[in-house]
């Protein structure tokens, strides 16, 4: 019981500790990118040092996701510190207003919600590794 006692505590404060900095000390944009007729957003996220030819780090969100992706992980702080740039890019919404992703499942091939969701992110990459430099 003791170290359960411990676990959650440490844990806790691991939590506290993050939750601090967890935006980082950069800067955060949104940006919208057409792809084949599709309106795409993304967050691109630089820290305020970022050198040429960083490291691009892209995270993805889960189906029917509300905020920026993954951004409640704590991703920024480490760019801060090992200088690299992330995008959060976001995929448009179904039907029923849940942002996805077109990965091929049948029932988005039966509700025709196919869409070339590779093609947006290989252009995203090759669009902000000429514009950002990285």
């Amino acid at each position: 019981m003791k170290r359960l006692l411990t676990l959650i505590c440490a844990l806790s404060l691991c939590s506290v500790v993050l939750a601090s900095d967890i935006n980082g000390t950069g800067t955060l944009t949104e940006h919208t990118f057409r792809h084949k007729g599709v309106e795409y957003t993304y967050y691109l996220y630089t820290p305020q040092h970022l050198k040429a030819d960083a490291p691009l780090l892209m995270v993805f969100h889960g189906y029917g996701s509300r905020d920026i992706p993954s951004i409640k992980y704590g991703f920024q702080p480490v760019a801060d510190k090992h200088g690299f740039a992330i995008c959060y890019p976001r995929g448009p919404k179904d039907q029923k207003g849940k942002r996805y992703w077109s990965v091929g499942y049948q029932f988005q091939i039966d509700n025709g919600m196919m869409r070339d969701d590779t093609g947006f992110a290989v252009r995203l990459v090759k669009h902000l590794q000429k514009h950002y430099k990285l």
